[in-house]
């Protein structure tokens, strides 16, 4: 197969696909022929999980892909682009991350929906065409260069996820059957959804659910799609309450533990005007 190289300068030496260092920057010259001499024999790249820089933090996008059986991928005639969530993209998910590792399911959309057929490297020139994601999924793929302060970056849109991904520019990693682009945050897939509700059961105090349906108001909060913010309490917690939890008072302990609108970076920071349902200020 033909192999795209990538060739970087970093502290004034040049590097062939991260690994092998550019002897002299000025190369031979023997008639029309020039010749650089390079540290070591290149090879052509190999398979996937050799083939990932184990700086970039991709390790539990590579253990699902295990888990998945698709560290091998199908054979097809245009090679891969995988879009990897790594760095910290899967530790800033938090209680979602539980709720995701629970469900081998939502995995599976989530990484097959982020590799497709076709080859998009960092520096591709707007483009669109139609092409298969690896589950079999038809999608449209709309590449397009926007100018930042640094220069320009690649923004991606298919069809199959909600949001803009932003492709870093120059880390493209290189392996047998494509390539591979660390991101910087996970993209979820239209089908993949993470209700409040899931997140509730997901933190072990399911015995909230109930409670909140006592109320239309609030069985409507962790039911619908607004965002809001809970601050919710250990099952074991609930139980020290337990007289107040058939009381007229009830309301008002759950709208104390309510907070409208996404508030997570404040609360896990201590900072803000965060004021719950209840109408008191927490900080």
């Amino acid at each position: 197969n033909c192999q795209r190289i990538k060739i970087i300068k970093d502290r004034g030496e040049y590097f062939i696909n991260e690994k092998y260092r550019v002897i002299h920057e000025e190369p031979f010259q023997i008639g029309n022929t020039l010749i650089y001499l390079v540290s070591d024999k290149m090879k052509l790249p190999g398979d996937l999980t050799p083939s990932i820089n184990p700086f970039y933090g991709c390790s539990r996008s590579l253990m699902f892909l295990s888990q998945l059986n698709i560290l091998d991928l199908p054979l097809n005639k245009e090679g891969y682009t995988i879009l990897m969530p790594c760095f910290d993209s899967w530790e800033f998910l938090e209680l979602n991350l539980q709720f995701l590792e629970n469900n081998m399911t939502a995995i599976n959309s989530i990484m097959k929906n982020l590799i497709i057929d076709g080859l998009i490297y960092s520096d591709s020139k707007d483009t669109t065409f139609e092409t298969k994601n690896l589950l079999g999924d038809s999608i449209l793929v709309q590449a397009e260069r926007l100018h930042n302060g640094e220069g320009t970056e690649l923004n991606l849109n298919l069809s199959s996820v909600g949001t803009k991904i932003k492709i870093k520019n120059d880390l493209d990693l290189f392996f047998s059957q494509g390539v591979v682009h660390p991101l910087g945050q996970l993209y979820l897939p239209k089908s993949v959804t993470v209700t409040l509700i899931d997140l509730i059961r997901t933190t072990g105090t399911t015995q909230l659910i109930e409670l909140f349906e006592k109320f239309d108001d609030l069985s409507s909060i962790i039911h619908g799609n607004k965002p809001y913010s809970l601050l919710v309490p250990t099952e074991s917690s609930l139980s020290l309450v337990g007289d107040i939890l058939n009381s007229t008072k009830l309301l008002n302990l759950l709208k104390l533990h309510v907070i409208e609108g996404d508030f997570t970076s404040s609360l896990l920071h201590c900072e803000g005007n965060v004021t719950t349902l209840l109408g008191d200020s927490l900080f």
